[in-house]
């Protein structure tokens, strides 16, 4: 497997990782007993 680098300003896909890089962050939750 070869490391291809993008050319960000080029990729058609630019609009959609400047949304999830810059406003669409990504986070995660849990809720835990812990005790029973």
């Amino acid at each position: 497997m070869t490391f291809n680098r993008i050319d960000v300003d080029h990729w058609d896909r630019k609009p959609y990782f400047d949304h999830y890089m810059k406003t669409g962050k990504c986070s995660y939750s849990i809720i835990v007993l812990l005790q029973t």
